[in-house]
């Protein structure tokens, strides 16, 4: 019933453990793809011992080439009527077998979405709800509907019909445009608010690198090419809008704060810059009040700021 593609780049920390909070799950209908990204660590070795003891993983390995690229060669092996990601450094809850079969047996959604919590460096844990939207698409972008790329499920068939991939140049937020596709092309979606996954912050993570680097810039790109898809729809592109505005606004203060940065970058950071006088209706939101009065103090400050950049 289900593939569960676990793409892994020097994972040999957590990878046991993200392994087994599936392999302990009664009555699961599953075959468990591990994508090895070219890992310079004892990820290899751990998947073959993993494999070993038992026949549902299939392990699968490849030159370094991004977690995009990984996810795409699980989803191409994949078998399953339905498919889920599930990162490295995290896992899935003890419920999740007995919760989601019954959900999928009776309702056959082509998407089905779980609340999910997340582990803070210092411990804490904030839990992600998911309950019923009307619209969607334009409550994630807003973040009133929170989505993982690992807190959902969607069958393959309609995935392969949309042609929805990941683009293997997009090297941070490629889960959001994807997400957008697959909420877009959907045509039965359910909704459960149990949580069933766990995400862990790492802090040796790629989106935690000390110096600010082109490969940045695709988050910018992929969010960019979300607006086209909803262009037919105003609530949606204007939801679009205000989350590539926040977007910029982050990049722009990530910038700032980097300890190392590549100054050929500033211009197309700019660029991006120009781009927050767009004007999106007013949302009682965090995401939309904070977008506007940022992108008012950047426009009158962006000279101020630039020229302190240059002092660095």
């Amino acid at each position: 019933m289900l593939s569960i593609i676990i793409p892994c780049y020097n994972a040999a920390a957590t990878l046991r453990r993200a392994v087994e909070s599936v392999t302990c799950q009664q009555g699961l209908d599953c075959e468990i793809i591990i994508v090895n990204d070219g890992s310079a660590d004892d990820t290899h070795n751990i998947i073959a011992q993993l494999a070993a003891t038992d026949k549902r993983i299939i392990p699968i390995e490849k030159q370094n080439g991004g977690v995009s690229s990984a996810r795409n060669a699980g989803f191409d092996r994949a078998r399953g009527e339905y498919i889920l990601y599930l990162d490295a450094d995290d896992e899935l809850d003890a419920a999740f077998a007995e919760t989601v079969i019954p959900l999928i047996t009776k309702q056959q959604p082509d998407v089905l979405l779980y609340a999910f919590d997340a582990e803070n460096a210092d411990g804490t844990r904030r839990k992600f709800s998911c309950t019923e939207h009307k619209d969607p698409i334009s409550d994630y972008l807003l973040g009133k509907l929170r989505i993982h790329i690992c807190s959902l499920i969607f069958r393959k068939s309609f995935a392969n019909q949309a042609s929805i991939r990941f683009d293997e140049k997009t090297y941070y937020s490629e889960d959001r445009e994807y997400v957008v596709r697959l909420l877009r092309s959907q045509r039965s979606i359910c909704y459960c608010n149990q949580v069933l996954f766990h995400y862990r912050y790492c802090a040796s993570s790629a989106m935690h690198e000390p110096r600010y680097n082109a490969k940045y810039l695709t988050s910018l790109q992929a969010m960019e090419r979300v607006l086209p898809l909803v262009a037919d729809n105003a609530n949606q592109a204007d939801a679009a809008q205000v989350q590539l505005n926040l977007t910029i606004l982050l990049h722009l203060r990530q910038y700032v704060r980097s300890k190392e940065r590549d100054e050929t970058l500033w211009p197309q950071l700019e660029s991006y810059a120009s781009q927050l006088h767009h004007r999106t209706r007013w949302r009682p939101n965090s995401y939309s009040l904070y977008v506007k009065i940022m992108s008012t103090i950047y426009r009158i400050n962006r000279p101020l700021l630039y020229r302190t950049l240059k002092r660095f």
